[in-house]
């Protein structure tokens, strides 16, 4: 699984080339559409992945768009929660300090689990990219305290420090020539993209695993 995931953008014919339209997406982000269209393509990405099919192509540009942007509605909701939740503790504090204590062990637990919670979270909403899906709390506990998740996470933990790893060892080689210093403000947008498909196709798994257990 983990080895696939890493081989998951090259795996269509036209890979090549979606991850050139990808990489200017990237390095477009500055102008906030590309970044929602991104967005959008890798929700596509955890959908058709869950569905055992390859990359999808990059089409149907206003609809990325508009799922990047919910996406991005639904991580801001989350994230106003545990800002939330992290004022709520700072004013504990200054009330009384062991009521923020208890608060803090109360929040921090949360804010770690929300973290852990992301993948499922986004392939929920990934699959109809309603908000509403994003916040099925039964379904996104049913998905969290199992083994196989897990195993997800330390995959997703494993492909970070391994693409990080590459990627800094490789913009070190380059630097070590003119034309690898020119080629650097490329490559490393394209390597985000790359990474950003590994850690998506993951997110699909997230789901996969537990219909391949129930099915068994």
């Amino acid at each position: 699984m983990f080895i696939e995931s890493l081989k998951y953008p090259f795996q269509k014919e036209d890979s090549i080339k979606t991850i050139i339209i990808g990489t200017l997406l990237v390095i477009g982000s500055v102008l906030i559409i590309p970044f929602f269209i991104l967005l959008g393509y890798l929700l596509k990405v955890t959908r058709q992945a869950s569905q055992g099919d390859q990359a999808p192509k990059f089409e149907n540009y206003l609809e990325l768009l508009a799922d990047g942007f919910k996406l991005f509605i639904v991580m801001i909701a989350y994230g106003l929660i545990i800002v939330l939740l992290g004022v709520l503790t700072g004013t504990a504090i200054e009330i009384s300090e062991p009521i923020g204590i208890i608060m803090s062990l109360v929040v921090l637990p949360l804010v770690i689990l929300y973290h852990y919670s992301v993948p499922a979270i986004i392939y929920l909403f990934s699959q109809e990219t309603r908000v509403k899906d994003a916040f099925q709390f039964r379904e996104i506990k049913n998905m969290i305290f199992q083994t196989y998740y897990l195993k997800i996470i330390l995959m997703l933990i494993g492909a970070l420090i391994l693409i990080t790893s590459a990627q800094y060892a490789i913009s070190l080689l380059l630097m070590i020539t003119i034309v690898g210093v020119i080629l650097i403000p490329i490559l490393i947008p394209a390597a985000i993209f790359y990474e950003s498909m590994v850690y998506f196709k993951l997110f699909a798994e997230t789901k996969k695993q537990a219909e391949i257990i129930i099915e068994q």
